[in-house]
């Protein structure tokens, strides 16, 4: 599917619960820009439940693909350089949360993690695949093309990232 400017909205009842979380989505960008939402349910930093994303992060040069949470222990974000991977092709993007850690994922391959612990915490905000809520607002949308997503309330083991990513 190619969105240009176009989202999915799954409605807000969509919700993991607990304290594990594994977020899946294959896209691509075919201007390399990686600059917009991708698969959220968030309304800013203090309300986040998930978040993979793509922005300019001022820590690295150029665009980053990142993977947030908020539990009951605060907001936690981890995130890699677009310059680590082929910034046009095709990805695999695995967020995971088991409880211990939050961990990113690109095509089978972990990307980064780091401690975390707690449940997440829950909000009213819609899941979207293509855009993110910013307060009320619907934005960042996606400028490019998206082949499957899903998401699960438990975290996948790494073998089963790998199958996600075809082995790759």
């Amino acid at each position: 599917m190619i969105l240009d400017g176009a989202y999915f909205d799954a409605g807000s009842k969509m919700q993991v619960e607990g304290d594990r979380a594994t977020v899946f989505l294959r896209a691509r960008d075919p201007k390399g820009q990686w600059n917009s939402a991708l698969f959220a349910k968030r309304g800013g930093h203090d309300r986040v439940h998930f978040n993979l994303f793509s922005v300019d992060l001022p820590e690295t040069p150029g665009p980053d693909i990142g993977f947030e949470v908020r539990t009951r222990e605060g907001f936690h974000m981890v995130r890699f350089p677009i310059s680590k991977i082929q910034a046009t092709a095709w990805h695999d993007l695995v967020g995971r949360y088991d409880g211990k850690d939050v961990a990113l994922f690109c095509d089978g391959h972990l990307m980064v993690s780091k401690p975390c612990r707690g449940a997440l915490t829950k909000n009213d905000e819609p899941l979207l695949i293509g855009a993110e809520t910013q307060g009320t607002k619907v934005a960042r949308h996606f400028h490019g093309e998206l082949e499957e997503a899903a998401f699960w309330s438990r975290a996948l083991s790494d073998e089963e990232i790998s199958l996600l990513s075809r082995g790759l």
